[in-house]
């Protein structure tokens, strides 16, 4: 095996192993789970998830850990049958096969697996042979990927993709002749090679991220001049020098100065960073429900007082008896003593209130940075599927191309990892199911090898990703045909379903078009897996197929697993009022609703939260301070912030529609006629 083979076996493997930890992981627990309660869904997690394991191992030709993963499936599908002593041995079977599968999958990582240090002998003693031989890079391009699936840091890690990045630069380009990027790169292994041997901090990597950082920018200017050789350009009348020389001066002084400065810190620490912010965000959220119990029990209080003062002043007038009026003096003195006490302490609890939505609004921000920071390119697993296509397709007898695009937008790494399975079993459908054998297609006119796409978009938070094969597209009556065979639906109900309805049938737990069960299709598993992953990252899927077109999935997931996991059960409403008291009581009936309110008293806090964040309804009065309620309506329009708005002020509709006649409002209620009941009928109707 040759090393370049050698490595994408490698990359696999430890792709492999990743995915197949956290199912062994839970294996053991589910079943004895299992074991106590006899719930048959559980056995379909465990089927489910055993046919991935199974399906990735037969795709790197790990057969022995396939067969243990075939043993497995064959026992899950008896065990409901097994009484007594058979099921208990069952049981023991299984949970050693896992045992098996486990330690199987260890030896194949040790297999594959070579000593970060070594790898770093190897790219110190090869790097400075660039200055003679410009071949040398691919074969250090091998090593640095290599060294990438080695136990490293984030620190480390972000160096050596960088590097890798230069690298491949040099090996594209046969003019590079900058002996100065050479010695970056090598005092930059031998950096990293200095902290391992020495087990030192990590503090020494910050400048070695920076020289290459800006060896990067040096390289990217030399790379655009070398598309322009005109020797000199005029700006504003004067001649400017060589892009190259220019950039190479400043970037090596800069690189000497050591004049940026950034801090690297581990994800782990970025991530307990988050869950502290998200705790204390709820706590907030439980907080800000108490304290508008407590301003709303306080705004009854004060009106109770004020009805038993007017009693009290009403008596005093008509009573004339002395000894009565002196002590009715004294209840009324006390109520209001009482009262302004009551009116300081509602100041006290006001200016709380007000404290609480700042720190709300600082908190966003908080995990909006949070968030950015946590992010990567998705790229860095779609890199691992043109392998595994050309692998299915060759088992299977076929010839395919594979285009990827948007590998550079970035999505939340919790995604990442939880779509990689989804989309090997997509990706697995298109070759073994979708494309024709090269014979069959050159018959029917197309090119011999298939094409698949795998492309990537982002509207706002949610990230589209596309499967995309021109191959057979999906055949809804051999669907219908199975379905009915496989008693999944009845005939009335087939008769009912539309192209789409049958079309979606492939995502049903158990169903697959294929009679026999095979080392990778058969049993029904792979969509089914790939439904319920979307579903629990809050995503959707459709499927667009054409019979002898071809098929496309198109998977649209939250680019951040964290939207909205602070109330993932209610919607969302900013509330914009300047009278603190319009905000409790509304506040108050929103949450008592179900629904979760942010207040704010002015139209430029809430336009500052919504440049970054969105909500399910807006809710609005029309007179406040600075930036009025037509404005801020009008701000929102330009802005092309698309979220529902109620108007709710003292104008009665026919004023409102004058005030907004320019702009139009939807929605509207006016504040003396307004109920706790028409309210939330009202909001229930615009959010459906």
């Amino acid at each position: 095996m040759n090393s370049d083979n050698n490595q994408e076996t490698q990359d696999a493997i430890n792709i492999f192993a990743e995915e197949c930890s956290e199912i062994l992981e839970n294996f053991g627990s589910m079943l004895i789970e299992y074991e106590k309660n006899k719930n048959s869904k559980i056995i379909t997690d465990l089927k489910r998830n055993i046919h991935s394991l199974k399906g990735s191992a037969g795709i790197l030709g790990l057969n022995e850990i396939q067969k243990s993963a075939h043993k497995i499936e064959d026992l899950l599908a008896e065990i409901s049958n097994k009484k007594n002593d058979e099921f208990k041995n069952c049981i023991n079977e299984l949970l050693e096969l896992s045992d098996e599968i486990k330690l199987r999958i260890e030896k194949t990582v040790t297999k594959y697996s070579k000593s970060k240090e070594n790898i770093l002998d190897d790219i110190i003693n090869n790097i400075y042979r660039l200055k003679t031989d410009k071949n040398v890079s691919g074969k250090l391009i091998s090593l640095v990927s290599q060294l990438k699936n080695t136990d490293i840091s984030a620190e480390f890690l972000d160096i050596v993709m960088i590097s890798e990045k230069i690298l491949n630069e040099i090996n594209a380009s046969s003019k590079i002749k900058d002996f100065s990027v050479i010695n970056v790169l090598s005092g930059s292994f031998k950096t990293l090679k200095k902290i391992l041997s020495e087990n030192g901090n990590n503090s020494g990597l910050i400048f070695t991220k920076q020289k290459l950082d800006l060896t990067c920018q040096m390289i990217d200017g030399y790379l655009e001049k070398k598309a322009d050789s005109t020797e000199n350009k005029e700006f504003n009348g004067q001649k400017q020098p060589k892009l190259k020389k220019r950039i190479n001066i400043e970037v090596l002084d800069n690189i000497q100065q050591g004049a940026f400065r950034t801090l690297r810190v581990e994800t782990s620490k970025i991530d307990k960073l988050y869950d502290y912010i998200q705790y204390i965000e709820n706590e907030l959220f439980e907080f800000d429900r108490r304290l508008s119990d407590v301003l709303f029990s306080q705004a009854k209080l004060s009106k109770e007082i004020q009805n038993s003062e007017k009693c009290i002043s009403s008596l005093l007038n008509s009573i004339k008896d002395d000894n009565l009026n002196s002590g009715l003096q004294v209840l009324k003195n006390n109520i209001d003593n009482m009262q302004n006490t009551l009116k300081t302490f509602n100041k006290q609890e006001l200016c709380n209130k007000e404290t609480e939505n700042g720190i709300f609004e600082k908190i966003f921000e908080i995990k909006k940075d949070i968030k950015n920071i946590r992010t990567l390119p998705i790229g860095v697993i779609l890199h691992m599927f043109p392998r595994m296509a050309r692998d299915i397709a060759a088992n299977s007898g076929k010839e395919i191309e594979f285009e990827i695009s948007g590998g550079q937008i970035t999505v939340d790494k919790t995604i990442i990892e939880e779509i990689k399975m989804p989309l090997l079993h997509i990706l697995r459908n298109a070759v073994g199911h979708g494309t024709e054998p090269p014979e069959e297609r050159e018959k029917i006119g197309k090119p011999k090898a298939g094409k698949i796409e795998i492309s990537v978009k982002q509207d706002d938070n949610t990230v589209i990703i596309s499967v995309k094969d021109d191959g057979r597209g999906i055949n809804t009556d051999k669907i219908k045909e199975k379905a009915i065979k496989d008693k999944i639906i009845d005939i009335s109900e087939a008769d009912k379903m539309t192209e789409t309805d049958l079309t979606n049938i492939i995502f049903r737990p158990g169903f697959s078009t294929e009679d026999n069960v095979t080392e990778l299709s058969g049993r029904g598993m792979g969509l089914d897996i790939v439904n319920n992953k979307v579903k629990n990252l809050n995503g959707e899927i459709k499927i667009l197929t054409e019979k002898g077109k071809g098929t496309e999935f198109i998977l649209s997931i939250p680019s951040d697993k964290n939207i909205n996991i602070t109330n993932p059960h209610k919607k969302q409403i900013i509330l914009v009022d300047d009278s603190p008291v319009t905000r409790i009581y509304f506040s108050k009936i929103l949450n008592n609703g179900n629904y979760h309110c942010i207040c704010y008293g002015t139209a430029e806090s809430a336009l500052s939260y919504l440049k970054n964040n969105s909500c399910d309804l807006i809710i609005t009065d029309i007179e406040m301070p600075e930036t009025n309620g037509y404005e801020f309506v009008r701000i929102l329009k330009n802005e092309n912030i698309n979220i529902p708005v109620l108007v709710i002020s003292m104008m009665n509709e026919k004023q409102a529609a004058e005030k907004f006649k320019e702009i139009k409002i939807e929605h509207f209620i006016n504040k003396a006629d307004f109920s706790e009941e028409k309210i939330l009928k009202t909001i229930e109707e615009i959010i459906k």
